[in-house]
This record gives C-alpha cells, sequence and structure tokens, in this order.
C-alpha cells in the first residue's frame, strides 16, 4: 500500500514537472514570437523612415493612375506565391489538411519576416504558424527551405529571358557575361535541388540546430522542380509588371523598354534574396538595381527609382498585411457568429 501511495506521488509528481516544462516552453515561445514581430515592424518603419529621408528633396513626375496599378501586381504575386507553396507541401506530403486560404495568410505573415536580418524568419514562419495543421515537420522544413531556393532560382531564370529579350542595344558588356553566368548557374541548380547533395546539406544545417536529420532520398522529379519555377515565375514576373509601372509613376524615361525594367528588378530581387545575412536584400538589391536601371534611365533617376522602390515595397507590405489580417479576422468573426 504505502509503495503504491509512493509510485503515484510520483507519477504526480513528474506530471506537474511535465506540465511545468510545457507551460515554460510554451511562455518562452510566445516571447520569442512576439521579439520577431516587434523586430519585422521596427525594421519596416526603419526602412521606411531611412528612405523617405532621401528622396524628400526630389520633384517626381508623379502619375498617380500608374503608382495605384502598381501596387495590384505585387499584392497579386505575394498571393499566388502562398499558392506556390501549398503545391510544395502537396507534393511532399499528400493528404495534409492545408486549405489554399490557410497557405495564403501563413505566406504573407510569414513573408514580412524579410525584414529582419538572415532567411530564418520566413522559414521558421511557416513551419511555426503550421504546426496545428496534418503536416509532419520534416515536410515544413523542406517545403519552406525549397520555397526560398525555389523562388530565387525562378527569378534568375526570369530574368535572363527579359534582358535576352530586351535586345542587345540594352544588354552588353559585363551585363551580358554576367548574364551568361547567371544563366549557367541556374541550369545547375536546377539539377542539384532536391538532390542527395542537397539534403546532406539540409541535414549539415539541421545539425547546426540541434535539429533531427531527414532521409536524403530525393523528393521531387526534374518535371516537378521544372512546373514549381515556372509557377515561381508568373509570380516574379507579376512583381516586375508592378514595378514597370511604378517606375512610370515617376519617370517616363523607361517606357520604352519594359522587359529590361522587369529583368532588372527580378535580377535584383533574387540576388537580394540570395544574400542570406541581409534584411530583405538591403544594399546588394539596391546596387543592383542602381547600376542596372542606368541602361534605360540616367544615373541619377536611377538611384532615385532604387531607393523609392524600397518604399514602394514596404508599403505595399505594409498594406498587404493589412487587408489579410481584416480578411482572417472577418472570417473568424463570421463561424464565430455562426456556430
Amino acid at each position: 500500500m504505502q509503495s503504491d501511495k509512493n509510485h503515484n506521488g510520483m507519477g504526480e509528481g513528474n506530471e506537474r514537472l511535465a506540465k511545468g516544462k510545457r507551460s515554460r516552453s510554451q511562455l518562452i515561445l510566445r516571447v520569442i514570437v512576439f521579439v520577431v514581430v516587434a523586430a519585422i515592424f521596427f525594421f519596416m518603419a526603419r526602412s521606411l523612415a531611412v528612405n523617405s529621408i532621401k528622396v524628400r528633396d526630389y520633384e517626381f513626375a508623379f502619375r498617380p493612375g500608374y503608382l495605384l496599378l502598381s501596387f495590384s501586381f505585387p499584392f497579386a504575386a505575394i498571393l499566388w506565391y502562398g499558392v506556390v507553396w501549398k503545391r510544395i507541401v502537396d507534393i511532399l506530403e499528400p493528404g495534409n489538411t492545408v486549405s489554399i486560404p490557410f497557405a495564403i495568410s501563413t505566406y504573407v505573415y510569414s513573408w514580412l519576416g524579410r525584414y529582419v536580418p538572415g532567411k530564418v524568419v520566413p522559414i521558421a514562419g511557416k513551419i511555426y504558424l503550421a504546426r496545428d495543421q496534418n503536416v509532419s515537420r520534416e515536410a515544413l522544413y523542406l517545403s519552406s527551405i525549397l520555397d526560398v531556393i525555389f523562388s530565387i532560382l525562378s527569378g534568375f531564370i526570369l530574368s535572363v529571358v527579359f534582358l535576352v529579350s530586351a535586345g542587345s542595344g540594352l544588354v552588353q558588356g559585363s551585363l551580358l557575361l554576367f548574364v551568361a553566368i547567371i544563366a549557367g548557374v541556374s541550369i545547375v541548380t536546377l539539377f542539384l535541388a532536391d538532390s542527395r547533395p542537397f539534403y546532406h546539406g539540409v541535414n549539415y544545417l539541421l545539425g547546426m540546430m540541434e535539429r533531427s536529420r531527414i532521409e536524403t532520398t530525393p523528393r521531387l522529379s526534374l518535371a516537378n522542380r521544372s512546373l514549381i519555377i515556372l509557377l515561381f515565375a508568373v509570380g516574379q514576373m507579376m512583381r516586375g509588371i508592378g514595378f514597370y509601372f511604378f517606375v512610370l509613376s515617376l519617370t517616363p524615361d523607361a517606357q520604352n523598354a519594359p522587359l529590361y525594367v522587369m529583368g532588372i528588378f527580378v535580377l535584383a530581387g533574387a540576388l537580394g534574396a540570395a544574400s542570406f545575412f541581409v534584411p530583405a536584400g538591403l544594399g546588394v538589391r539596391d546596387g543592383v538595381l542602381a547600376v542596372g536601371l542606368k541602361g534605360c534611365v540616367p544615373f541619377e533617376i536611377a538611384t532615385i527609382l532604387a531607393v523609392t522602390s524600397r518604399i514602394w515595397e514596404t508599403v505595399t507590405d505594409l498594406l498587404l498585411l493589412v487587408i489579410i489580417s481584416a480578411v482572417t479576422h472577418g472570417i473568424a468573426l463570421v463561424k464565430k457568429h455562426r456556430s
């Protein structure tokens, strides 16, 4: 009898200890989420303030119609990226419970993590927000990592297509050589992505984070990889079109070079995204954009466009966050009212 009581007491003590550990873990997780969200808004506000100061004395040939039109394309692109991410999850783990609306809202919230230095926050954001869905942690890890790789790769490939199509009058000399190098790197990456060396690299990163390793068996066929890149390229093209209209809202100088402007913007974005420890590609993207745009506009205007495009993208992200948050809360209220 006494031993049974001791055993029950030890069991209750272990259960209380386990509950205490879970409570502490949940508290730590909430603190981390709060810090990350605060950091995102800090860096976004800082980006707006710094870039606004840089361009406050410039007199723009402002055309509001083009500006309003320019916002719609990146809106659609980011929503589309959520659909593409769901497609990756579906390929890796068929039968999951991730819906398209959930995938879109998850992607939008994770997208804002790009303002924090490094690429960990957007990846961790998807894993955290989708933790209660019927998807294994391994599939969430892989889908989030492949999302980054394929979006960058699609940007490289699409920029090559746009710049080559723009004509030799705009793309020549060192830029032509750089485009050729980018094309070669893209082809090699297409075949290496989702290969055994790729998974060995993923396992190395997981080991650094003290996470369990995954199998090194490839999951995506070349046809699936090509399809995902094509789907991402659709979103990249939307963002490129939006940027072209943004440029037209400030200056008419580039109106005869749409493919070149779109190609430079997509290339700059891909190179910025590939700069893994720079928030939102800051510096890298702006430098490539300023140097590239001088092929169709004066360098002074190209520099101004590189800086103002930062404001344009930040405002776009903020507006999209407000819209998605309002829609998500609206749907939740409707469901609650019906129940």
